[in-house]
């Protein structure tokens, strides 16, 4: 039952509609500094991230998918910046960890998503997200898994910071074998 609740929620998230709907209609907020700006609702996107501490991996698995519906290029990504003021680049590189496959090729799939943003991926590095994709690609057999990674592993590498992380973490010597992966995806 949570699994196909999650799908319907990713479902909805993935279009515009569904995204304005989560953000509610931006109302005034105060800043620290005592002035006005517009606000938006982060209490859906709390509740999302919030699933990913649930103890069943699939159910954590599920909400991935939900977060990276989230990411879609609608409404100037506005989604995707709350996330990332929500920390959702350390939820995703923790869950990038787990040794569950459907966990970690989500989480992988989600911070490629999220890594559209272009400022993103300073907080994706901030995260150590490029020695945890590379640990990934290190040690990792399944297809799909080894794809996200590879995917997500390409757009922090897309900037100077990325490739100097890649550097850092060796993130060669783990590509490297899959680069003839019988899986053309790979």
């Amino acid at each position: 039952p949570i699994s196909n609740a999650c799908k319907a929620l990713a479902c909805i998230m993935a279009e515009a509609e569904g995204q304005k709907a989560a953000l509610g209609t931006p109302s005034p907020a105060t800043k620290a500094d005592g002035t006005t700006c517009q606000g938006y609702n982060y209490y859906y996107f709390e509740k999302f991230l919030a699933a990913l501490d649930d103890e069943d991996p699939l159910v954590v698995a599920e909400a991935l998918k939900v977060l990276e519906a989230c990411h879609m290029q609608h409404n100037d990504l506005v989604c995707t910046k709350h996330l990332i003021k929500l920390n959702c680049m350390t939820a995703y590189v923790s869950k990038i960890k787990v040794k569950h496959e459907g966990v970690c090729g989500s989480a992988c799939s989600a911070l490629s998503r999220a890594l559209d943003v272009k400022e993103s991926f300073v907080f994706a590095l901030d995260a150590v997200a490029m020695e945890a994709l590379t640990h990934v690609m290190a040690v990792e057999t399944d297809p799909f898994v080894l794809t996200k990674a590879a995917e997500a592993t390409a757009k922090l590498a897309f900037y100077g910071a990325g490739k100097r992380a890649g550097f850092k973490h060796r993130t060669l010597s783990a590509v490297l074998p899959h680069i003839q992966d019988e899986n053309a995806a790979v």
